[in-house]
């Protein structure tokens, strides 16, 4: 949470979305975000990155979603924790998984 000076707080928080490709989850996040839909939007390689700000009974949100295409669990986890190393440089580089790739 960072400070939003004298209004209150900002409250921010991130989402990942993970699942096989080409079920939608990013024509949900785009009309969730930018309320926008594109019937011939080409197949996420990696991920995608979008942000949405809300107010919720008076408190600023602030929303980070990364949606992410993926093809198995073992694979879903390993990307995730990737993402997260990215998100937060001081966790540690090599973590011990009972996932083989």
């Amino acid at each position: 949470m960072a400070a939003a000076g004298a209004s209150g707080k900002t409250y921010s928080f991130k989402a990942v979305l993970l699942g096989e490709g080409c079920v939608g989850k990013t024509s949900l996040v785009l009309r969730y975000c930018e309320n926008k839909f594109n019937d011939k939007h080409i197949t996420t390689l990696q991920a995608s990155f979008l942000t949405k700000k809300l107010n919720i009974t008076g408190k600023r949100v602030n929303l980070a979603i990364w949606d992410t295409r993926v093809r198995a669990l073992p694979r879903a986890c390993s990307h995730l924790l990737q993402i997260l190393q990215r998100l937060h440089p001081g966790l540690p580089s090599r973590t011990k998984t009972p996932f083989r790739r």
